[in-house]
Formats: C-alpha cells, structure tokens, sequence
C-alpha cells in the first residue's frame, strides 16, 4: 500500500523527531539529500512518486558533478527515508540499489631500499623487528601498535 499524503520532506521531519539523538551533521546531510532529491524531480517527491527508477536516475545525474562518496551518501541517505517509511506501511521496500564503486586509492609502500635504510637507522632490535614484521606482513601502522603482548601466547 502506498500511502499519497506523505512527501519525502514530511517522512524526514517525521524520521528526525522519532531519532533525536542523531548527530546534526547527519540529520544536515538527511536534509541536503532529500533538498537535491527534489530539486532534480522539479516537484516536491511524495511516497507514491518514489520509485527505484527515479532515485537511480537522480544518483546517475547527481555522479556527473560528484564524487563516489557522495553519491554513496545521497543513495544511503535517501534509502534511510524509504526504509523508515516502509517500516511504518507507507511504501513497499526498494530493490537494492547497488552502491558506486569507490577507489580508496594506492597505499603508499617502503621500497626495499628504504626498508634497508630504516632498518639500518633502528636504535634497537626492536625496533629493526617491528619494522621489518610491518614490512613484511604488509599490516598497517596502527593495528601494529595495537598489538599487547598478551595477544600472543
């Protein structure tokens, strides 16, 4: 059952007064994504407008002047909205909408030589292991300093 009475805007005040505790950086982002959602549709959006074709429609054109991440953060915004308004019997749930790829970039990694000239640098054999565990576990600086000695037997 689709319900005709309620827009996106009145499904977001309602979703925000139930959740009070959410942060006003999310509840902004909330906002801005419904405020952009109905600016591509150029009338506000009511429930029995929302369809998965419309939303990946607006996330196609909104992903030719924005990054991945933020067409991630419009698509789970607005989902948040459907999914709420969905739990409430308003509108059926959406079929998965794929999330856009994201690159996170190449790791910065030691070349053998600097490896070489680190572990010549270290003050103590301690540190030439810990250096040398990092370089050759490939593991990450902080999950490295996370390690206690009680994590091995």
């Amino acid at each position: 059952m689709i319900c005709q009475a309620h827009s996106l805007d009145s499904i977001l005040a309602e979703y925000l007064q139930e959740r009070f505790w959410l942060s006003s950086g999310y509840a902004t982002n909330l906002g801005l994504a419904v405020r952009q959602f109905t600016q591509y549709a150029g009338t506000p959006i009511y429930l029995s407008d929302l369809t998965e074709t419309l939303l990946g429609a607006f996330l196609r054109d909104f992903a030719r002047n924005h990054d991945p991440q933020g067409v991630n953060d419009r698509r789970r915004c607005l989902l948040t909205l459907w999914h709420y308004a969905a739990s409430r019997d308003l509108i059926p749930e959406p079929r998965p909408i794929p999330i856009m790829p994201q690159s996170h970039g190449i790791p910065t990694a030691w070349t053998i030589e600097e490896c070489r000239r680190i572990v010549a640098a270290c003050p103590t054999p301690w540190w030439t292991s810990f250096i040398l565990t990092i370089y050759y576990t490939g593991q990450r600086l902080r999950a490295m300093l996370a390690v206690r000695t009680q994590d091995y037997s």
